[in-house]
């Protein structure tokens, strides 16, 4: 049979272990909304851009813009 002296060192490596997970499983999910939030960041970005009426990205009015400037 196992005693209680024996024991201890597994227990305390579960409850480490446990602790462990628990702070990687919390930081994922925040990683996860910050990561939410920037990617709603981007696309509101993209949606203006792309509503633009005057914008022209062909290659002429890139070659133009950058002789012009």
């Amino acid at each position: 049979m196992i005693d209680s002296e024996s024991k201890r060192p597994f227990l305390f490596l579960s409850v480490f272990l446990s602790c462990i997970g628990f702070v990687l499983l919390i930081l994922t999910i925040v990683f996860s909304i910050l990561y939410g939030f920037e990617r709603n960041k981007f696309q509101e970005h993209v949606t203006n851009i792309s509503t633009a009426k005057d914008l022209c990205l062909t290659p002429y009015c890139i070659k133009i813009g950058r002789i012009n400037s």
